[in-house]
Order: C-alpha cells, then structure tokens, then sequence
C-alpha cells in the first residue's frame, strides 16, 4: 500500500510480476522538458495537463492516520487545487476533535480515510462524516479509501459522504474529480456523487 501511495505521489507507474523463480519489479516515470519561458499556445497545447478549476481561496481539511497520506496529501493537495488552503490530521487521536473543530470553522471541502486507527482507538470516517454533517456542514464530504468497491462506495454514500475516492488515483484525476464533485454539490447539494477510479 505504501509502494503504491510512493507511486501516486511522484506520478509513477509501477510492476510486479514473477517468472518461475524470479520476482521482477518494474517503475516507470514519464518526464518531459520545462522551458523557463512558456508561451500562451504552449501553455494550452496540451489540454490534459490542464488544471482543474475550483473556486479561490478553497479550504480543504483532510483526516489520515497514515504518515505518508497525510504528507502526500499536505504536499500534492495545495499543488494540484491552485490557491487553496489544505490542513491536514490523523497523527494522534486527538486530532479527531481537532479536525472536526477545523471542518465546523472554515471549510469547503472535507477528505476523510474511512478506517482510521490510533493506539486503544479504532474511527470509522463515516462516522465522521456523520458527526460533521450533524452538527451542520454543508460542503463538499469525501472519503477517500484504498476500499473503494461498488458495496464499500454505496456505505459511504448511505453514511452521508457526498463522493468517495479511491487512493490508487493520480492527484491529478482525483483533483479533477473533487472539482467535479464540488461543483455538482454547489449546483445540487443533496445529490451524491461517486467519485473512483476504473
């Protein structure tokens, strides 16, 4: 699973496979050349590597208990949905008020890992999500889990999650996704929305 968080991350692709008694290991990175002056047909010529659009000065508060989500999601998020403010938790369980606290305050999109565990403790993001939604929230609620099959997407939509997000997608897609999905919730806020990769 952290293999495969690494490889999201730095936009890789990765394989495994054996052939008789050989493991083999495979990772590819596509790069390509930056120029220090890009001009306006330059910058629009390839229109997948545009940028999704959301609305400025976003906050977005996520909830993870895995060290390596939450710098990935510190470090990628803020690159990925341009001008937005993104807080991240999940190191201690005490960070579960704490986000909560953060969700109530100021936020416009909230990003949880559906099973969060912490020494004597075990949080079920839905239940967060119920909690939050509860005591009021009205943005966007997404959980973003490495279970993400069609029964494990209709939980958390049952639970009140607004998309679901499947931690094997690119940042780039799943930024894509949740601006789709924000602005689906912004049109229509009590339509749910499932948001996964293939």
């Amino acid at each position: 699973q952290h293999i495969a968080m690494a490889v999201n991350v730095c936009d890789m692709s990765a394989e495994l496979w054996q052939e008789d008694a050989y493991v083999h290991f495979r990772l590819r990175m596509d790069s390509e050349v930056s120029h220090c002056i890009a001009t306006e047909r330059d910058s629009t010529a390839n229109t997948g590597n545009i940028a999704p659009r959301f609305p400025p000065n976003l906050h977005v508060v996520c909830i993870d208990d895995s060290p390596v989500a939450r710098k990935a999601l510190e470090s990628i998020l803020p690159q990925e949905i341009a001008g937005s403010v993104v807080q991240v938790f999940g190191e201690t369980l005490a960070d579960v008020a704490e986000y909560k606290r953060c969700v109530a305050e100021q936020c416009n999109i909230a990003i949880v890992d559906q099973n969060l565990s912490f020494p004597g403790a075990e949080v079920k993001g839905t239940d967060l999500i119920k909690e939050i939604l509860a005591a009021g929230y009205g943005g966007l609620a997404c959980v973003r889990s490495a279970n993400c099959t069609d029964a494990d997407q209709r939980e958390y939509l049952e639970c009140g999650a607004h998309c679901a997000i499947d931690k094997d997608m690119r940042w780039r897609e799943m930024a894509q996704l949740l601006a789709n999905a924000y602005a689906n919730h912004v049109r229509r806020p009590s339509t749910p929305t499932v948001v996964a990769s293939d």
